[in-house]
């Protein structure tokens, strides 16, 4: 049980760091906007994560401004036995990194909002709560509209695989992500993970 949450943070935090873009489709879409917005304190998203043998539900939720466009995100996993973990956001409208330092001098899995098929992006480690220094992640994007369906509506998302380098134990995921709102959907051969609810 206790490899599952760590396998599922590691999943999480790898596939949330390289997001960026899709339009909500429950909603009349706005104006071509590249931007990331879905940044802002309070915003909560619940997910129901699934492997072969687990079912729970992972809640996160900008709960800190830190300035500087830092953001402290509270992750809880229901049912886990490390329960809470913080994780630091830098993202500046343009720039993302889901995994930065709470300074943000150390910015992991560093994302602009342009985007194109076949555009792939390379980490090499220098912070994280879930991996090795060193280790070297890759990201690239498959699609720019791919229709995603899961409990919380209706998105069209760029779809984005995700691997890890020579001393990451990762295997390959596939994420759903959307610009305003953020991480749709991920799949892997240890895990899936769905959004269930968000407030904004």
């Amino acid at each position: 049980m206790k490899k599952f949450y760590k396998v599922s943070l590691i999943l999480l935090a790898l596939s949330i760091l390289v997001f960026n873009g899709c339009e909500d489709k429950t909603t009349d879409p706005p104006a071509v906007d590249n931007n990331f917005t879905f940044a802002k304190v309070g915003n909560k998203w619940t997910y129901k994560v699934t492997s072969e043998s687990h079912i729970s539900d992972m809640t996160q939720e900008i709960i800190k401004d830190m300035g500087n466009h830092i953001y402290k995100v509270e992750t809880i996993y229901q049912g886990a036995s490390f329960g809470t973990v913080y994780l630091f956001w830098y993202v500046n409208g343009e720039e993302i990194s889901f995994n930065s330092d709470s300074t943000g001098i150390s910015k992991n899995f560093m994302f602009d909002s342009s985007t194109e098929v076949n555009k792939t992006y390379m980490s090499i480690v220098e912070y994280s709560p879930f991996l090795q220094r060193g280790d070297t992640v890759y990201a690239k994007i498959l699609s720019l509209d791919e229709s995603v369906t899961v409990p919380a509506g209706t998105f069209s998302c760029i779809k984005i695989q995700v691997w890890g380098g020579t001393t990451s134990s990762m295997s390959e995921s596939m994420v759903y992500f959307n610009r305003k709102v953020g991480q749709i959907k991920q799949t892997s051969a240890q895990m899936n993970l769905e959004l269930k609810l968000k407030n904004f």
